[in-house]
């Protein structure tokens, strides 16, 4: 059987339709649906920070990643980073909602004995119109939390070194994240230090047995949330607990320095 077309959106569907009952990863299927986000999250991948991480980009995992920083910037704070959450990203933009647009328009009372405006354009507005108009909103605000994404990346990339060992792991890379959004310029040297001897502090307290007088409270939180790292609790609990100890450790590196 063969099917030529060139529609991308028919493309793009019989590919999801064909591989649905297969298993087939969120980040390859949402990558052949159709809308602007599929095609905002190819082009961040290409950012040269995903050369300097070092987890397995095989089946879409940076595309992954990539999406979760996407749904982050878009919501403007955290929240779960589940394949729910993400594909309900790509379906927003990539359909409209004309109904919950129309419905202020349709039951706004006309007011009476009111002059008309010559400068409105009296056409009426269909559901076309309206439904276009959700569309480039949505693919508006995307298009706004990709420029972020892609500028704070470019604070990320000169931090690390190619296939980084502080970046081995895909769940890390939304905290790390938020980590350098939230930093001033002068303090970004410190991120690639702090980050070695966290985890070394978390490899040690890993180390020690339970109920040990040394073991850190915060450090083994880290370590619960860590195992449900797409949760909002999981990111936004390990980034606090992770900027606590980056301010300890700038700290205690000025307080050092000569």
């Amino acid at each position: 059987m063969s099917v030529v077309t060139d529609d991308e959106a028919k493309i793009s569907e019989l590919f999801v339709r064909l591989n649905t009952s297969k298993p087939l990863a969120g980040a390859e299927i949402r990558n052949a649906m159709v809308g602007e986000v599929p095609r905002v999250i190819r082009d961040l991948v290409t950012h040269e920070f995903w050369t300097k991480t070092r987890f397995s980009k095989l089946r879409g995992q940076d595309k992954n990643a990539a999406a979760k920083l996407l749904l982050l910037e878009h919501m403007g704070t955290f929240v779960d980073t589940k394949k729910r959450q993400l594909d309900r990203l790509v379906a927003e933009v990539a359909t409209s909602k004309p109904d919950e647009v129309m419905a202020p328009l349709i039951h706004e009372e006309v007011l009476e004995n009111q002059p008309p405006d010559e400068s409105v354009d009296e056409s009426p507005v269909t559901d076309d119109d309206v439904a276009e108009a959700v569309i480039e909103a949505e693919e508006s605000d995307v298009k706004h939390a990709s420029r972020r994404v892609w500028q704070v990346l470019d604070r990320m990339t000169p931090l690390f070194i190619v296939s980084d060992p502080l970046l081995n792991q895909q769940a890390q890379v939304p905290v790390v994240y938020w980590l350098v959004r939230s930093l001033s310029g002068d303090l970004l040297r410190h991120v690639r230090p702090f980050l070695a001897h966290f985890e070394q502090a978390r490899a040690r307290n890993r180390s020690l047995p339970v109920g040990h007088q040394e073991r850190d409270p915060f450090l083994t939180d880290f370590e619960l949330m860590a195992r449900t790292s797409n949760d909002q609790a999981s990111i936004g609990g390990r980034y606090r607990i992770m900027h606590e100890r980056f301010n300890e450790f700038v700290k205690s590196a000025k307080a050092t320095t000569p």
